[in-house]
């Protein structure tokens, strides 16, 4: 019956896969995907397409060529590498293959839209897949094998796979449907999806600095998608809180305006410095709407149906007028030391002077020191300046910082803008870190592009709050109004802009932040704000994180909202502090805190595994945050994989196999359960512990000697959903994604022991081919060097190191492959080698198949026997587009072994080697295929024997002496122990097997 069944779904399949691998136009009287069982009817959208590329530099590019070419306009990105793009010629069917033929291309889909609702739906290369309950692992294969498919994700509850290149992607998800085998099964889609943080106030769509997605704003103008602070994001985390207060130093706010009741002003006598007596009415006269607009920026009402959405909702505004007419340098002064007496914890300052004199008028130096030292009961208040608008980039001025905003005090945040498309602004003044006056932008926030003197069709574009009624921007000079219709229309403007918008948007993250963590000083608000900024526009950021145009970045609310309370983390490298990305150009596969234990021993120096019994690896969890982290939600997932110079995520990861002389082998799987972290308090960590039992180096026969080779990777899941928490989505990019999250943790670090009497010593590094890696590439590099880290020790002065290409030697050879940082030769049995000459270099050119996995061998050498000292050797997969991974090994000079790898002098293949323990000898010789092991002692002994990485190969009890099979051995050193329990005896040995 099961055979009966197993033909007829072959038959059912096989005719299905004809149909949707028939041709990209696929043929159908309707079109739908399968809800369940129901048909959801579609329709084309004509002209329209969704194309997925393999990278999002390369989609970038090809883009802009498209485009250029007169082929099609960009429309909407969907993620990194997919977007959905308008035809301006026809879509024949021989502009769609030739497209689909672009090495760059992953997937070329129509976009389809749902026939009653009119909902726009994205397809790319992606299937989801549900097998019935029961489903038996044949069906399963057979389904992937005959629809071409790829598995990209084996989840708890339903396959991801992606398809065939020129596949249609509804059509083959359709099919598997229709085959009988799948509760459902339809494709990946995009689908837009309501944010229910996205308040209804009339001109939110305009704040583009709130939330930027392309749309239409001032002037006909677009920007980048994603060029934004992130609010819709953050506000989920918190709105504000009532009792924080940030004082807006300026012209003044309207008293009771639409977008800012008093209930939510903070509205003090004596609060008017403009005059020279201070004043009681802090409100604006004529035109001077400066004020209000900052204030709208920072605090205006939210989800009131009129109006804008301020960043901080639920704080309050202190309106202290020190403009509008003027005010002398003891007001203005004083004005400050208002704030802070009144309890102001932020205190926004859009202003300043034409000069860039750090000290130019001492008392407002003086009062500014003593807010951010003693404000806020010592904690210090937050304070924010604009950096001036004094640049004109495209007229060569690079501008300057002026005063107060460049003030020489510690955490005082200096603010310059960025633009629409994530770029510096025009006037935005650039820092010069060489300067003796202090002309430093610490952060960028968004707002307009360039003044229309500088750039023909620029203006401001920044949408706040104005004077109700005629007076302040709207209308403008002109006559002009913006908005010119709408609730209360007049008390709203489109035209505000300048570093003076970009100022107030930082102080309302520092008022978030304090809503969240009341007990954050002002230099760690200063730091979070900064550490977390996003490294954005291109521009070259040093190691500290910081650019001369950007500061430290542009200014990403969710992020620093987020690590306002607990941040868990874990180290890339141990100068790691855990900002985001890291700005480290060290390795990012050696982390330490990973490391391997061959048993629950506490030790904390990493430890080779031993394939085929239970390691322990141990994974420590910092909290660099500021509050306990919660005792649940948390969690933190441990992977392993066949350690590669090639891996990418989730391939492989979250589990498959590979096609191994004949036989198929596990590469790659998640190791137990994922474990709840439990509460850590700031600034402390844990260790949690998972048990975990790597395969045995004779399950890899096709591997060599990296048979005995593991990658591990750690991940703190704080969501139980995509993107977990991290601060960055993932992409197949496995590189980026530890660099970019501090929650995610690579270790590829292998431990190499060498020994007096050890002539060379040699190691495999596996590589991969694109397919794999879901790349594009028929070559790939590969790079070396001795890392530049502190502590480490050039290994080239104590060694010899030459790479074996193996395999890919011959097809190197033959398509002229080149070295950078070495040389090539051939040893005295004629095999191509080449020798590492110098601590950097390269091989290009290494020609790899698609789904091609190989090793590379390298073998050291030593010249000089060196102990004690940190001998670290890297070796990297490398492509167009950067690193894909990395292999570190940590060379050691041991004179002696440990108790768990002590041996004697190693033995020849036909001699025995002994060793004199409690008076007895231990005798351990090769004979043909048997590895013999005699100790005529009458004791009981359990045996271990392991190859050079500490992996147990063969585990056995004996009494006086014992033969093993070594017929599966690679030719190599071998380490045997012997250990009597009842006396707490440990006899070790080692012999060369040939």
């Amino acid at each position: 019956m099961k055979r009966h069944f197993l033909f007829a779904f072959l038959i059912a399949t096989l005719c299905l896969a004809v149909i949707a691998f028939s041709g990209f136009r696929y043929f159908q009287k309707e079109l739908y995907y399968y809800e369940f069982n129901e048909k959801k009817l579609l329709e084309i959208v004509p002209n329209k397409f969704v194309l997925r590329f393999t990278g999002s530099d390369i989609a970038k590019a090809k883009l802009t060529a498209f485009e250029k070419s007169g082929l099609l306009k960009p429309q909407e990105w969907k993620d990194e590498r997919t977007i959905i793009v308008n035809f301006l010629k026809a879509a024949t069917d021989k502009i769609i293959s030739d497209l689909q033929d672009e090495p760059e291309m992953v997937s070329v889909q129509p976009l389809y839209t749902t026939s009653a609702e009119k909902l726009d739906i994205a397809a790319t290369d992606e299937i989801l897949v549900r097998f019935k309950k029961g489903t038996v692992q044949e069906v399963i294969d057979r389904t992937i094998k005959n629809f071409n498919l790829q598995l990209k994700e084996k989840g708890e509850l339903f396959y991801t796979f992606t398809v065939a290149k020129k596949a249609n992607t509804l059509a083959v998800a359709n099919a598997i449907m229709e085959s009988g085998v799948a509760e459902f099964s339809n494709p990946n889609f995009y689908r837009r999806i309501e944010m229910y943080q996205v308040p209804n106030d009339e001109f939110f769509n305009y704040q583009w600095n709130l939330r930027n997605t392309g749309q239409v704003i001032n002037d006909g103008h677009t920007g980048t998608p994603g060029a934004d602070i992130k609010a819709v994001e953050a506000w989920p985390i918190t709105m504000g809180s009532s009792s924080v207060v940030v004082a807006v130093i300026d012209e003044g706010v309207t008293s009771n305006h639409p977008d800012l009741p008093n209930t939510r002003q903070v509205r003090l006598n004596g609060s008017n410095f403009s005059t020279s007596v201070p004043g009681n009415n802090p409100s604006p006269i004529g035109d001077g709407d400066h004020g209000n607009a900052c204030s709208g920026i920072i605090a205006a009402t939210r989800n009131n149906s009129e109006g804008v959405a301020g960043i901080a909702p639920n704080c309050k505004i202190m309106p202290i007028k020190i403009l509008n007419p003027a005010a002398s340098d003891a007001n203005i002064a004083n004005a400050i030391t208002f704030a802070k007496n009144n309890g102001a914890q932020v205190i926004s300052n859009s202003w300043g002077y034409g000069t860039s004199d750090p000290n130019y008028i001492p008392a407002i130096v003086t009062a500014i020191n003593d807010a951010v030292t003693t404000g806020r009961g010592g904690l210090g208040c937050v304070m924010a300046f604009a950096a001036t608008n004094t640049a004109d980039h495209v007229h060569g001025s690079a501008g300057y910082v002026g005063f107060p905003g460049n003030v020489n005090i510690a955490g005082v945040l200096t603010v310059g803008a960025s633009d629409r498309y994530d770029k510096q602004a025009n006037y935005s003044p650039t820092s010069n870190p060489a300067s003796a006056n202090n002309q430093i932008v610490d952060i960028v926030a968004p707002s307009h592009r360039a003044y229309p003197t500088q750039i023909a069709g620029e203006d401001f574009e920044i949408w706040s709050m104005d004077i109700p009624g005629t007076s302040g921007y709207n209308p403008q000079s002109g006559g002009t109004y913006l908005p010119a219709s709408g609730t209360n229309y007049q008390s709203y403007t489109g035209r505000m802009g300048g570093t003076s918008a970009a100022t107030p948007e930082v102080a309302a993250a520092a008022a978030l932040l304090l809503s969240k963590n009341a007990n954050l000083t002002q230099q760690q608000v200063f730091n979070i704000l900064t550490q977390n900024a996003d490294k954005v526009g291109g521009y070259t950021y040093n190691s500290s994180g910081f650019s001369n145009e950007m500061g430290f970045g542009r200014l990403n609310l969710y992020r620093a909202v987020l690590k306002a309370g607990a941040d868990l983390y874990m180290k890339d490298q141990t100068t790691d502090s855990g900002i985001e990305p890291n700005p480290s150009t060290d390795a990012y596969y050696a982390t330490p805190d990973i490391w391997v234990r061959n048993s629950n021993d506490g030790g904390t120096v990493h430890q080779n595994p031993e394939a085929g019994q239970t390691n322990y690896v141990y994974v420590r969890v910092r909290n660099r945050g500021y509050l306990s982290s919660p005792a649940s939600g948390s969690k933190l997932k441990l992977y392993w994989a066949k350690a590669s110079t090639g891996l990418s995520w989730t391939f492989p990861w979250t589990g498959a196999t590979y096609s191994c002389s004949g036989s198929t082998v596990s590469i790659g799987g998640q190791i137990g359960s994922a474990q709840t972290i439990s509460s850590i308090s700031a600034g402390s960590y844990t260790t949690l512990v998972f048990a975990w039992t790597p395969p045995k180096p004779s399950d890899y026969p096709c591997f060599g000697a990296d048979a005995s080779h593991f990658c591990l990777l750690a991940r703190i899941e704080t969501k139980n959903s995509s993107p977990y928490g991290m601060a960055f989505s993932e992409t197949t990019n496995l590189g980026n994604n530890v660099k970019d999250n501090n929650n995610i943790v690579w270790k590829n670090v292998s431990i190499v022991n060498l020994l007096p009497d050890m002539s060379t010593f040699r190691t495999s590094v596996l590589i991969a081919g694109a397919k794999l890696l879901r790349r594009s590439f028929s070559t790939t590099d590969i790079a070396f060097n001795v890392p530049d880290e502190k502590g480490n020790n050039n290994i080239l002065g104590v060694a010899n190191i030459d790479i074996d290409l193996g395999e890919f030697t011959e097809a190197w050879l033959k398509n002229n492959g080149k070295v950078e940082g070495g040389r090539v030769y051939q040893d005295k049995n004629g095999k191509t080698l080449i020798r590492v000459a110098a601590t950097k270099g390269r091989i290009y050119g290494v020609p790899i198949g698609a789904t091609q996995m190989g090793s590379i061998t390298v073998a050291v050498t030593p010249v000089q026997f060196s102990t004690g000292l940190l001998y670290l050797f890297d070796v990297q997969q490398v492509d167009r587009t950067g690193i894909i991974g990395g292999e570190r090994f940590d060379i050691q000079f041991n004179k002696t072994r440990t108790a768990t790898k002590a041996a004697a002098p190693v033995a020849s293949n036909t001699q025995p080697a002994t060793k004199d323990n409690s008076q007895q000898q231990l005798k351990v010789y090769q004979a043909g295929k048997q590895l013999n092991i005699v100790m005529n002692d009458g004791k009981e002994y359990v045996i271990t024997v392991a190859n050079s990485f500490g992996q147990v190969l063969t585990t056995a009890k004996m009494i006086n002496q014992k033969v093993i099979p070594v017929n599966n051995y690679l030719q190599g050193i071998y380490y045997i122990k012997l250990i009597n329990a009842k006396e707490q005896k440990i006899v070790t040995a080692s012999v060369m097997i040939q």
